[in-house]
């Protein structure tokens, strides 16, 4: 599959677009170790070519682990947007596969030091154009991060004026799971303001942190879930695009009194909303890179 992506020729950057060459990277980091954890992300792209992908995706909080107690934990690994290792090595990347690079980070804001849940989009030429943090908090967020100030889309120049919108994981559920279940909030903002294609940095888990025992693991019930929760797109040209991690981290780390692990249960996943269909997915286990081309739909020609 990698192969026949690379071979879709690449189009002349500004103008619109009728493929859509996207890669969500399913990684497991290495708890606390950003650099060990960009090796394996690293590791993971090294057979894309070069002009295979137009985007690509990581994870949420895609180089530090995903559950810190307090602050000061998640502070040590927080960085400046568009400053330090983890916007280094997306620029890096950035520049090599000449694509789009989304990936989650915690953020220290420059003005009061407030640490954030974010996402950041680096263009192809490495330039950062876009942080957005996350706005609906999950549990384990909220030991240490401040809510976002609300939902965000980015018009893509680069790409013919592509209209991209964002999202980190609980986004994509009712509001503290107290919202009603119809109001659909993320789908909604992203059904007003037009998005074509959502880039879904995630670190969905099998568990919330007070659960006495974790769920099974189950990929469909993920991918379906998700879908449900998409259901005011159902029928619009529009493709959801999640890169989850995989792997554990002790639910300890944020429920002293908690027992055993939260498991990061990938499935990274294309969908495609206007059939609805799923076009591909990863398991729910393994580090990969899942790699699709998207037919995008043609801006209508005005009339003669």
């Amino acid at each position: 599959a990698m192969a026949a992506v690379a071979a879709v020729a690449a189009e002349p950057s500004g103008g619109p677009r009728t493929v859509l060459r996207v890669g969500a990277l399913q990684l497991e980091p290495v708890y606390g170790q950003k650099a060990e954890s960009m090796a394996r992300a690293t590791a993971l792209l090294e057979g894309l070519a070069p002009g295979a992908l137009d985007f690509l995706v990581l994870p949420e909080m895609a180089f530090t682990g995903y559950m810190f107690p307090d602050p000061p934990a998640a502070g040590a690994l927080a960085e400046l947007a568009g400053e330090g290792p983890t916007a280094d090595w997306a620029r890096a990347v950035a520049h090599r596969l000449r694509c789009a690079v989304v990936l989650g980070f915690i953020r220290r804001d420059k003005e009061d030091s407030s640490l954030f849940n974010s996402q950041a989009v680096f263009q192809p030429s490495g330039e950062l154009v876009a942080v957005y943090d996350k706005h609906f908090l999950y549990a384990a967020d909220e030991t240490w991060a401040k809510q976002g100030s609300g939902f965000a889309t980015l018009r893509c120049d680069w790409l013919g004026g592509l209209k991209v919108g964002l999202g980190i994981c609980m986004d994509i559920n009712p509001c503290k799971f107290e919202a009603a279940w119809d109001e659909f909030e993320f789908a909604s903002f992203h059904k007003r303001e037009g998005s074509q294609v959502i880039l879904f940095s995630s670190a969905w888990c099998n568990r919330h942190p007070n659960d006495p025992e974790p769920s099974p693991v189950n990929g469909p019930d993920t991918i379906n879930y998700w879908a449900a929760r998409l259901r005011p797109l159902i029928g619009s040209h529009v493709y959801f695009v999640a890169a989850n991690r995989v792997g554990c981290e002790p639910v300890t780390l944020v429920s002293p009194s908690g027992k055993g692990d939260v498991t990061f249960v990938g499935s990274s996943c294309v969908i495609d909303l206007q059939r609805p269909s799923l076009v591909r997915c990863l398991n729910t286990v393994h580090p990969a890179v899942l790699v699709c081309a998207l037919p995008l739909q043609r801006p209508p020609t005005a009339p003669s």
